[in-house]
């Protein structure tokens, strides 16, 4: 019997391995990279509509010598309002609630805070797609309004994580053991 040389061809399983752990290391930096576009997205979408509805409202103030009054939920001094039309619901939301897993009344759309608004914005930014949850019962989307009386108001918004405000002043918060990143602003009385 003859052998004749047979050239092999095809890899190695060193060399197979070595394709796999580079396809596996490029493949982890493309899903953080996006992640990271993700949430840059987000915050910028924030800022363009707290920029809106803080020009909306400093205009209704402007035409009508105070800020849009919020509807105060029996037993509290003020009330938080979502600002935005849209709030449809979500895992973890119902229709029309900005915050959820907390007892307090506020964090609802206010009809009369929306109808003040639209007086003076052709349209309402959608934000409630802005947003997070920290547990199965607590998270946060969109913007808040608040009215205080005679002449004072706020908006603010959360973002998740210890991170910077685009607009406004910064201050921490934790829910379940997550830190959350408060955005207020306090809008010229």
């Amino acid at each position: 019997m003859r052998y004749s040389n047979i050239k092999n061809t095809g890899f190695t399983i060193v060399e197979l391995l070595i394709v796999i752990v580079v396809i596996g290391i490029l493949a982890a930096i493309t899903v953080v990279a996006f992640n990271g576009i993700q949430d840059r997205a987000r915050a910028s979408k924030a800022l363009s509509a707290f920029d809106a509805y803080e020009k909306a409202l400093l205009m209704y103030k402007e035409l009508n010598s105070s800020y849009p009054q919020t509807v105060l939920v029996s037993g509290t001094t003020y009330a938080m309002a979502c600002l935005g039309e849209d709030y449809p619901a979500r895992p973890g939301f119902n229709s029309g609630q900005c915050v959820t897993g907390t007892t307090s009344p506020n964090y609802h759309i206010d009809t009369s805070v929306n109808t003040a608004l639209k007086s003076v914005m052709k349209t309402m930014p959608s934000v409630d797609d802005i947003g997070f949850m920290v547990a199965p019962t607590a998270g946060y989307r969109g913007l808040y309004y608040t009215f205080y009386p005679p002449s004072s108001a706020l908006i603010a918004y959360y973002i998740k994580g210890d991170v910077g405000c685009g607009r406004g002043q910064k201050s921490l918060s934790s829910s379940n053991g997550e830190t959350i990143t408060v955005c207020t602003k306090v809008l010229p009385g």
